[in-house]
């Protein structure tokens, strides 16, 4: 409730933009003397400065983890999690999200405290103790997700402990399949056949090495990009049914 009611207007406040993406917001909101946490006491280490979500009040125990990109929009990024719910039926109010921006000690992370493989094992620890996984694409036809290598790392987590997977995207990305429907499906099969996880990266390159390499010697990136693919089938599928349904009433 919070991600989609409070947060949108105290990140264009903090950032005079109707639509930062998560970068920008993150030395307004996350981190040095404007982070919501600083100069509060960390409850993980007992240090001065905490994450976003340990300085609110109210906290409860995450229902699902989210997967997604800095480098999304506040509008797209808010937009995908509000429609996701609304199509699952799942009240706002009852549903707690991990989402790395808030739930990180991004001053830590700022400071070099947290590296590479602790980073690494929260993901995956904190991914399987929730169960259930809601991976944002920000596109359906090229989807900036699949470049990342750490977004690739959760949904290869994600595959091998058989934690549930949904996909959500944006109402922007809605209206770009409709337009795409109704030219052909040309692009979109185009899309879906060229999807390859393998050509992710990472700004530091041990990372990408490290992440490839895990991955290639336990299910290998096919099937990785069949999850991914299989996600997006589906995903495009209930959009498909909506427009249907709203075209013909």
């Amino acid at each position: 409730k919070y991600l989609l009611e409070d947060f949108p207007s105290e990140a264009r406040r903090a950032t005079l933009s109707d639509s930062p993406t998560f970068y920008e917001l993150n030395d307004e909101l996350a981190r040095g003397p404007k982070g919501k946490g600083f100069g509060k006491e960390c409850p993980r280490d007992g240090q001065l400065h905490c994450s976003i979500v340990d300085s609110l009040t109210t906290s409860r125990k995450a229902t699902h983890f989210v997967s997604w990109c800095w480098r999304y929009s506040l509008p797209d990024f808010t937009s995908s999690i509000g429609d996701h719910l609304r199509a699952q039926s799942l009240n706002p109010c009852d549903i707690f999200l991990w989402i790395c921006f808030f739930c990180n000690n991004q001053y830590r992370v700022q400071d070099g405290e947290t590296g590479t493989e602790a980073l690494k094992n929260t993901f995956q620890e904190t991914l399987r103790r929730i169960g259930q996984v809601i991976i944002v694409f920000d596109d359906f036809a090229t989807p900036h997700y699949i470049t990342r290598v750490w977004c690739v790392f959760e949904t290869y987590v994600a595959t091998t402990s058989d934690v549930e997977t949904t996909l959500a995207l944006p109402d922007a990305a809605k209206k770009r399949f409709a337009s795409a429907m109704n030219s052909g499906f040309a692009d979109v099969m185009k899309s879906l056949k060229e999807l390859d996880v393998e050509r992710a990266g990472a700004s530091v390159e041990q990372d990408e090495k490290s992440i490839k390499a895990l991955i290639q010697r336990d299910i290998g990136f096919g099937t990785v990009n069949e999850v991914v693919r299989k996600n997006l089938i589906k995903w495009m599928t209930i959009t498909f049914q909506e427009a249907m349904e709203k075209d013909t009433q």
